[in-house]
C-alpha cells in the first residue's frame, strides 16, 4: 500500500519511455537461429531459460534503482 504522500506525488506523473517489456515477448525468439526451434524438446527448454533470463534482467533493474541514491527504493517507474 502506497503513503498518501507518495500518492499525492506521482499522480501527475507521466512515463514516457516506460522500458522494454521482456515479459511479454520472448528473448530467445527475436535472438537465436528459427533452427533452434524447430526441436519442440529443445523449444521447452529455451522457454524455460528465457523465464529465467527475465528474472535476472528483472533483478538487475531493480537493483540499479537501489543502488541509485536520488529515487526512492520502492520505485517501480524508472527502466
Amino acid at each position: 500500500m502506497k503513503s498518501l504522500y507518495k500518492q499525492a506525488f506521482t499522480i501527475n506523473e507521466d512515463i514516457n519511455e516506460p522500458g522494454y517489456d521482456y515479459q511479454s515477448t520472448n528473448i530467445f525468439r527475436k535472438t537465436m537461429s528459427p533452427h533452434m526451434f524447430q526441436n519442440t524438446i529443445l523449444i521447452e527448454f529455451l522457454n524455460d531459460i528465457s523465464k529465467i533470463m527475465v528474472n535476472n534482467i528483472e533483478s538487475v533493474k531493480s537493483i540499479r534503482i537501489h543502488n541509485n541514491f536520488a529515487t526512492d527504493k520502492d520505485n517501480t517507474n524508472i527502466n
